[in-house]
This record gives structure tokens, C-alpha cells and sequence, in this order.
């Protein structure tokens, strides 16, 4: 593996002219150059060299708003981290940092965003989890929510989760507040994020009750902050974060603990069918949480997995 050092004098003046190729509109050009460069530096032996010159071409091409050459660029070094067995560390972390946050909130960007999160997929660090939550926002400001929630899940930043829950729950049917809540909770937990989890509960509570004092100030909790805060659904997401909390505590699953998790979905059953997707949620819980394997499917279906390699 390379050293790492910053670009020495050759590889600066390449970076320096490639530049000037950008600022003067030879976008087709310089990207050339660019990958041509980081071939000849790369055949040199000095992949660090020509890392950092993709890594300020992505830049320099992003700020003259040209995404698909930004993109380009920016793919190009993550199948360099990725084929040359780079180790996922906070410089490489940084690189794609720099290059994400350069970069305008939309399809290029996402593009390049989900390949360099693929790639750090293993590292919990926080310039990895930082990646994901810059994914999180491009995709609030392009409108798609859906995409948002996903990363935001994974992110560790659960207060942030809770203002898209907030904005989602707006926009869907009135008293369906407590399931957008339950179901991005569970999203939480189904990815072992426990701590956020239980953030993200609280921070849901606090908007439910801030919505609820401003509409009423000085007044008790409204019918609307009620109809959240002791709806069965919002009982039932308290208690499996609390169970998950306890297990977390005690290191590992107990039979207690399994058992009690199947009480809860057994108890709050007719609450948990207002929405089908809960229980693929439930079911990862049950298996990453408390060690309780997915039931198979039956029938044609489940013939149909053996078949493909399904136990």
C-alpha cells in the first residue's frame, strides 16, 4: 500500500492546470485529462497522488455545476478505493466528503452518494455515518422522503429523523400521526440502532406536545397530542424500545425477552395490522434484537426459495 502524502510538485502543477482548464469552460476536455492523469500517476505508483487529483476534479467540476463530469469523477474514486484494496479510513472518508458536500443536491449526486456508502457499508465511524446523513438531506431537498427516511435511520442523528417523521406525518391522513412515528422507530431499531431509537421516540413526543401548547398554550394536553401519546400503536413502540434497551443492557437476548417481544405483537395485533409493513420490520427486531428467526414463507412461495438457495 502507497504512503500517503499530499501531491508533490509535479502532480500540484497537473492539479493547477486541469483547474484552469475547468475555470476557462473545457469541461469535456479537462475530464479527459483528468482520468488520463490519474492513469499515468497511478501506473506510477503514486495512487495517493492521483486519488487527490481525481478528488479536485470532482470539486472544480462541481463548482461550475457540471454534475455528470462531478459524477464521473467522483465514481472513479471510489473504484480506485475499491480495486486497489483501500483501507476505509477517515483521509478516504474525508476525500468522499469533500466531494459529496461540493456536489448539488440531486440525481448525481445520490448516485455518487449510494456507491461511496456501499463502499464504507461496514465502518461505523462518525465520517461514515456523516455520508449517510448528507444522503439524508439531499434527498428532504429533493422531495423524496421515502429515500430521507432510509438514511436518516442509519445516520445517527435521530433528531434530525424525527423533523422528516414531522414533515411526512403533515402530509399524510389526520389521526395517522402515531403510525409515522411507529413505523420510523421500528426502522430505527431494525437496523440495531437502540439509542437512536429511543431518541427518536422523545423528539417525536416533544414536536406532538410543542404542536399541541402552541395550538393551546396553557392548556392541558389537547385530544390531538392525546390521541398520539395513549394511542395502543405509541404504547406499543415505547415498549419495544424499552425491551430493546434492556436487552442492550443486559449484553444479550434472554427467553424472557423473546417471549416478551412475541407477547407484545401478539397483544397489539389489531394495532400493528393498520399497516402490513410493520411486520417485516418486526420480524428483522425479532432477529437482530432478540435472536428469534423469520418465519419462512409456505406454499408455492417457499418452494420457490429453496429452489433459489432459500433454506
Amino acid at each position: 500500500m502507497s504512503r500517503r502524502r499530499k501531491p508533490g510538485g509535479n502532480s500540484l502543477d497537473v492539479v493547477q492546470r486541469l483547474q484552469q482548464r475547468v475555470s476557462e469552460g473545457e469541461f469535456y476536455e479537462a475530464l479527459q485529462l483528468y482520468k488520463t492523469s490519474y492513469s499515468r500517476l497511478k501506473a506510477q505508483g503514486r495512487l495517493d497522488d492521483a486519488e487527490e487529483l481525481l478528488t479536485a476534479g470532482a470539486i472544480a467540476m462541481s463548482k461550475e455545476n457540471e454534475l455528470n463530469a462531478a459524477t464521473e469523477l467522483g465514481l472513479l474514486i471510489v473504484t480506485s478505493f475499491e480495486e486497489n484494496g483501500r483501507e476505509v479510513d477517515e483521509a478516504r472518508l474525508s476525500q468522499l466528503k469533500r466531494v459529496a458536500v461540493a456536489m448539488t443536491p440531486g440525481v448525481e449526486m445520490s448516485e455518487f452518494l449510494k456507491r461511496a456508502i456501499r463502499w464504507t457499508r461496514h465502518t461505523k465511524t462518525e465520517a461514515a455515518f456523516e455520508l449517510r446523513l448528507i444522503m439524508a438531506r439531499s434527498a428532504v431537498t429533493t422531495g423524496n422522503l421515502a429515500e430521507a427516511a432510509r438514511y436518516f435511520a442509519v445516520s445517527g442523528c435521530p433528531t434530525e429523523y424525527s423533523a422528516l417523521v414531522k414533515q411526512w406525518a403533515a402530509k399524510g391522513y389526520p389521526g395517522e400521526t402515531d403510525l409515522f412515528i411507529c413505523r420510523a422507530v421500528l426502522h430505527t431499531l431494525s437496523y440495531d440502532r437502540t439509542e437512536d431509537a429511543g431518541v427518536l421516540l422523545d423528539a417525536c413526543a416533544s414536536w406532538v406536545l410543542g404542536e399541541d401548547a402552541a395550538s393551546s398554550p396553557g392548556s392541558e394536553a389537547s385530544s390531538g397530542a392525546q390521541a398520539v401519546l395513549e394511542s395502543p400503536l405509541w404504547h406499543f413502540t415505547r415498549f419495544v424500545v424499552e425491551l430493546c434497551q434492556v436487552k442492550s443492557l443486559a449484553g444479550s437476548p434472554s427467553q424472557e425477552m423473546a417471549a416478551a417481544f412475541n407477547k407484545l405483537r401478539e397483544v397489539y395485533r389489531a394495532s400493528l395490522e393498520r399497516d402490513v409493513n410493520l411486520d417485516d420490520l418486526l420480524n428483522r427486531i425479532g432477529d437482530v434484537h432478540f435472536g428469534i428467526k423469520p418465519p419462512q414463507p409456505g406454499g408455492l412461495m417457499g418452494m420457490l426459495g429453496q429452489l433459489m438457495g432459500g433454506t
